[in-house]
């Protein structure tokens, strides 16, 4: 099974380099499948008692994105969106009053912050944009941390369409350091996801082919402020953080 999986990534990471055009109708998650990723990756980030690996996430999301043949029109897409009701859509913040109301230790609590952050981050990575309950917006009007954090995410979705309307693949998919990480194509714009769901630092994937002294827009979970720089080594990504690279514009 997991030489199945290392092929099947490997496949993906070769297509994920290639100067792909992608055109104006491209969408990767069809309406029917925006619930059960939702579901998927909730569970995956905030359910204690998931034990999925990072593999059998990143199989399950490859899953649900779109085949070419499935895409929707960017007009019929956004009308998909007002038609749904999107009651799966649960309390993220409220997991941490619960913590807190158990006493948990500062340490556990702060992980699971950490953990919802990171769920937001792979919300808007993979479909560009974050769910959020009632109850989740009444504590982000309230938390100046959680405002700008999501701020920041809509203003990377105002500059890039990528996020929204980019051809998506999983490349990357690492059970022993924990690492996740998938690209959205858009036109000339690459965009590169990753997470890592461990305690230690370590250099976040890139697709093969990937060019030394390439000039990159970061973006990082732990740090919001948008970073310009020309990359000369290894790019690293902290312990639970997410990272967004962007290529182009």
């Amino acid at each position: 099974m997991r030489l199945m999986v290392s092929v099947l990534l490997s496949a993906l990471l070769l297509g994920a380099c290639l100067p792909v055009q992608t055109p104006d109708t491209t969408a990767t998650l069809h309406k029917d499948n925006i619930e059960p990723w939702y579901k998927s990756a909730e569970s995956f980030f905030l359910n204690p008692k998931n034990n999925q690996s990072m593999l059998e996430f990143a199989e399950q999301l490859q899953t649900l994105v779109a085949d070419p043949g499935a895409t929707l029109t960017k007009d019929s897409a956004k009308q998909a969106q007002q038609n749904l009701p999107y009651t799966f859509t649960n309390d993220s913040i409220a997991l941490l009053d619960s913590a807190k109301a158990l006493n948990q230790v500062p340490a556990k609590i702060d992980l699971l912050e950490k953990k919802i952050h990171l769920f937001w981050a792979h919300q808007f990575g993979f479909y560009g944009d974050v769910f959020l309950s009632d109850r989740d917006q009444q504590h982000i009007e309230k938390n100046s941390e959680y405002k700008d954090y999501l701020q920041s995410l809509s203003k990377l979705a105002k500059m890039y369409p990528a996020f929204d309307k980019g051809r998506t693949e999983i490349y990357a998919a690492d059970n022993e350091k924990k690492l996740l990480a998938f690209s959205r194509i858009y036109k000339n714009t690459r965009v590169f996801i990753a997470v890592n769901l461990s305690f230690e630092t370590h250099e976040i994937p890139l697709p093969f082919g990937f060019m030394s002294s390439t000039k990159v827009l970061m973006w990082e979970s732990d740090n919001i402020q948008l970073r310009e720089f020309v990359t000369q080594s290894a790019i690293s990504i902290t312990p639970y953080t997410s990272a967004i690279i962007i290529v182009g514009g």
